[in-house]
């Protein structure tokens, strides 16, 4: 199989798909291009070399066009025109009710989390829309590992996904943490890599970025909190995916592209602007009674079960590895 990589974050979604090819023998090759973007490969390189060692892939720099016909996947169908054989491209957070006009033509499927998402956005229907789930969920998360590997305690925690820069001046996020430490919490800042957290917020509380691509340092700091603190941001997804509430503050200039996911959900709270901060406890004591059950209707509904990367190469139909057979490494 091949995959194309022009941003680090690519690999949140391949390497599970690399492990189930893994598992049936079939040899992956990740092609890289430079992308000039706080995650391009070239910068980070050298953590996608440990990366293709772990998952044992093949990593090659494109330069030419790819004829060797073997199935090829892409984010939001990047890179389609450097591959001939068949193409499959799959949805990135919301950037396809943006750019699938631009290569649903190109490609031979595009796989969406849920039917869900193509009826929100009004996408038009077709036989190549699968809705096969995501494989970046495809990940084994271990809490004891994870407190291990950043050195964080076992204490009741908060993560708070730092929003853009655009809404920040109408948040004072110093004070939420202050509130959120009258909590007993302790505080957690993931930035974002295009807008990190200012130091004068950042020194409040622990703040990580992007250290790892895989498992992806968000979706382990999601993993191991017991609340998360959102602005409308598309990480809501990580959170119902993993069953962490959310107390949302809506900051954003307009309707959040997944509020239907959370919209009047049980394990959902908001505070609107302006914001009233003293509203924080009460917020905080509604979400302490949420039950891994207030997410599954949700899951069921809107997103999907487990072992999508299984489903996908599934479809597609790639042999399951007998282990009497030879390798299949030009699929």
């Amino acid at each position: 199989m091949n995959f194309f990589v022009s941003e680090m974050t690519f690999l949140r979604y391949f390497i599970p798909l690399i492990k189930e090819g893994n598992n049936r023998n079939i040899q992956s090759t990740v092609y890289w291009s430079p992308s000039r973007k706080y995650n391009c490969p070239l910068k980070h390189f050298k953590s996608l070399k440990r990366l293709a060692k772990e998952f044992s892939f093949n990593i090659k720099r494109i330069n030419d066009k790819i004829k060797n016909n073997r199935i090829t996947f892409l984010i939001e169908g990047i890179g389609c025109e450097h591959f001939d054989g068949k193409k499959i491209s799959l949805t990135y957070m919301t950037d396809f009710h943006v750019s699938y006009k631009d290569y649903i033509e190109k490609i031979d499927y595009c796989i969406f989390p849920n039917k869900a998402f193509l009826e929100k956005f009004n996408l038009p229907h077709s036989s190549k829309n699968l809705f096969l789930g995501s494989p970046k969920y495809d990940v084994d998360l271990d809490k004891d590992a994870i407190l291990k590997k950043y050195n964080l305690s076992d204490k009741k925690k908060c993560l708070i996904l730092f929003p853009r820069y655009r809404d920040m001046q109408k948040i004072d996020l110093i004070k939420v943490i202050k509130e959120l430490k009258k909590l007993d919490f302790e505080v957690y800042i993931k930035g974002r890599g295009k807008e990190p957290c200012p130091k004068s917020i950042s020194a409040e509380a622990r703040y990580f970025e992007d250290e790892l691509w895989y498992p992806h340092t968000s979706m382990e700091l999601i993993f191991i909190s017991d609340l998360i603190i959102n602005t409308d941001s598309s990480g809501i997804k990580e959170c119902i995916m993993l069953r962490k509430p959310v107390l949302n503050f809506k900051i954003k200039p307009f309707e959040a592209t997944l509020s239907f996911l959370y919209n009047k959900k049980p394990f959902h709270a908001e505070i609107k602007t302006p914001i009233d901060y003293g509203l924080m406890k009460q917020k905080v004591d509604y979400l302490k009674n949420i039950s891994h059950r207030d997410f599954q209707e949700t899951i069921d509904k809107l997103l999907f079960q487990p072992n999508s990367s299984k489903r996908i190469l599934d479809f597609l139909k790639l042999p399951v590895w007998n282990r009497c057979s030879n390798p299949s490494p030009a699929i």
